[in-house]
């Protein structure tokens, strides 16, 4: 698949350009380096850069989820990463950082019970396995025994802190020398047959048991060796008709007959160190950043709440309130169809939707069909798209697809960036909800736009000629070059809640000050630019747009 990035530059008369931004203008050419293209503009989160150049953002088919979880910033202060640690917080990082040779340990002298630690995955994930693994033999040693809990983000209870946790596995009996430990997740709701992982943005892993200052009995020349902090107990024993029973060194001491004196052990001290926990999903989801690469959603009722579905968390759900009658004839009359419309904001392969349904007082649609379209026009001037999969029939009441909260749907690898699911008001289906729509795909974003900011040619009106240009266009890419001219330039306020929404000014106005989002400013091209120009055949074109 070949991954193409246009550049899109504006030509204006006005002011002197400032160099050093998205551009070099020098005298008589304009100058774009490695080092300028983060300062165009593009959907963010599509592209990356380096030294060498720029290209398009690699969706990929498995991701351990935990090595960006930092990046994820949710609802007024959440963050993902280490949530937090019963003990040595400051190192708790170390475990999903990718580097097996860093550890989180938890303070030897605190009580077993602070022996824990908590992550927070930023954002909700379909995680098929987890993987704890523990420091390579001679680092340290495995925990003696553990649990690991998952949860989904619900409270214990109301305004508690406290998290709704379910176990996903454990350690079993007393480990010494298992390092590396792996647990399969199915869902812990109703779920469509065959599905395997479960939805979940926690993970706490808690000890269980340790044998603290009694890891190893070593020899005692070896127990002289080390360190201070790596000694554990000296164990005296007696013996007498039961056998050899422990006693303390005062009475070890006090024992007058040698064949009562039994023997002296000496052990090391437990270094119980936790490498890493890998969290394994099936692919990057598409729609988390919709919002902040321009794209939009849209649903039937309930306006504005639909930004829930995509937000990337379980506890908020979007859902619209519905009364339709099949049995009533003048409801029959009307039109039970319904949809919810999202544009990524971006291209993407796709071929995979995975929905999270529910809330506590309604369960899944009982039937929908998923539509995809790249943008293409049908005749009435809509977008024209292609259905990848349906579920249930129009008026259909399936208690299996009713009753299940987690879907998954999968179909051919499509070209989109539009989503549009359709689905009908039937009997048994009122105030449906969707805690979540995912997007899987893989591959490289098969398109991206790039545009630079308005190009200043300097006060004085400019006779434009000819363009030329010169570009290192490795295998699969090219260059695309076009004009506009113009002399005005427009000042462009947008207003949004604080959901993301954009809204008019005068509706922006009516908000109260904590529904208020940014407000954002742009200078875009007057009313007396020229349209773009035709993509020009080669360097050394004559320029077509007005000068």
């Amino acid at each position: 698949m070949k991954s193409l990035a246009v550049a899109a530059l504006l030509a204006v008369a006005g002011a002197t350009g400032v160099p050093g931004q998205s551009f070099d203008l020098e005298s008589g050419r304009l100058l774009v380096e490695p080092r300028h293209w983060p300062e165009w503009q593009f959907p963010a989160g599509t592209l990356t850069f380096n030294d060498v150049g720029v290209r398009p953002v690699f969706i990929r088919e498995q991701v351990n989820a935990v090595l960006d979880a930092p990046s994820f910033i949710y609802g007024k202060d959440g963050r993902g990463g280490i949530r937090d640690a019963g003990s040595n917080f400051a190192s708790a990082p170390n475990i999903i950082d990718g580097d097996e040779t860093t550890y989180w340990e938890p303070d030897l002298e605190a009580p077993l019970d602070r022996w824990w630690v908590e992550i927070d995955l930023g954002r909700l994930v379909w995680v098929k396995r987890v993987v704890v693994k523990f420091v390579d033999e001679g680092e340290g040693d495995p925990f003696l025994q553990f649990k690991l809990l998952s949860s989904k983000g619900e409270v214990a209870f109301l305004q508690s802190q406290a998290l709704t946790y379910l176990r996903v596995g454990r350690s079993g009996g007393l480990n010494k020398t298992q390092r590396i430990y792996e647990f399969e997740l199915m869902p812990t709701r109703d779920a469509d047959k065959g599905i395997t992982g479960d939805q979940l943005q926690y993970l706490q892993f808690i000890a269980t048991a340790s044998d603290r200052r009694r890891a190893a009995e070593i020899p005692e020349a070896t127990w002289r060796d080390l360190e201070e902090e790596d000694r554990g107990d000296i164990a005296y024993f007696r013996r007498d008709l039961g056998g050899l029973r422990e006693v303390d060194e005062e009475s070890y001491s006090a024992i007058a007959r040698d064949d009562q004196r039994g023997p002296v052990k000496y052990f090391r001290r437990e270094r119980p160190r936790l490498a890493e926990i890998e969290v394994w999903a099936p692919g990057d989801n598409i729609v988390l950043g919709t919002l902040d690469r321009g794209g939009k959603i849209v649903g039937y009722g309930n306006l504005g709440a639909e930004v829930l579905v995509v937000d990337g968390e379980f506890t908020t759900f979007w859902s619209v309130e519905v009364g339709f009658n099949f049995s009533d004839p003048n409801m029959q009359a009307q039109d039970p169809f319904r949809d919810i419309f999202l544009d990524l904001g971006a291209w993407y392969w796709i071929n995979r939707t995975a929905l999270v349904f529910g809330d506590i007082y309604s369960r899944a649609f009982p039937n929908y069909v998923i539509n995809l379209s790249d943008g293409r026009r049908a005749p009435d001037g809509t977008f024209a798209y292609e259905p990848r999969t349906s579920r249930g029939g129009e008026r259909s009441t399936d208690p299996e697809s009713r009753n299940n909260l987690f879907h998954e749907n999968a179909y051919e690898l499509t070209l989109a960036r539009y989503f549009k699911m359709d689905y009908s008001i039937v009997n048994g289906s009122a105030r449906p909800a969707i805690r979540e729509i995912q997007l899987y795909g893989r591959g490289h974003l098969p398109r991206v736009g790039m545009e630079s900011g308005l190009i200043e040619l300097g006060s004085n009106p400019r006779i434009l000629s000819r363009v030329n240009w010169e570009a290192d266009t490795p295998p699969g890419t090219e260059i695309q070059v076009r004009t506009r001219t113009g002399n005005e330039i427009t000042r462009l306020v947008r207003y949004f809640r604080d959901t993301g929404v954009e809204v008019t000014e005068a509706q922006y106005r009516k908000l109260l000050s904590f529904q208020r989002g940014d407000s954002t400013i742009s200078f875009i091209p007057g009313e007396d630019f020229s349209g773009w120009s035709k993509f020009y055949p080669a360097s050394g074109s004559r320029i077509s747009s007005p000068s």
